[in-house]
């Protein structure tokens, strides 16, 4: 639950997020950046950003990694909390 950054493999920023986990079903919530703003979603191996792309996840000790795609194009991200 809480606030999120997506940000790329040296660490700026991409979007920012806000997450609501019901422990139940997917988790939801919205993100915003240079493309605007939209719904988020994950089913706790991808999180969708609609309008803007997709992410792998994988836990780590800090948040999530994975591979962002975004128009074909794939690369490293995390998924950490802001400052």
């Amino acid at each position: 639950d809480g606030a999120w950054r997506l940000v790329d493999a040296a660490g700026q920023r991409l979007y920012d997020l806000v997450l609501s986990d019901p422990g139940v079903g997917p988790v939801e919530g919205g993100w915003r950046g240079p493309a605007g703003w939209g719904p988020a979603t994950s089913d706790g191996a991808t999180l969708t950003l609609e309008g803007a792309g997709a992410m792998t996840l994988e836990r780590t000790a800090t948040g999530w990694r994975g591979r962002w795609t975004v128009g074909g194009e794939t690369v490293p991200a995390s998924l950490i909390r802001p400052n």
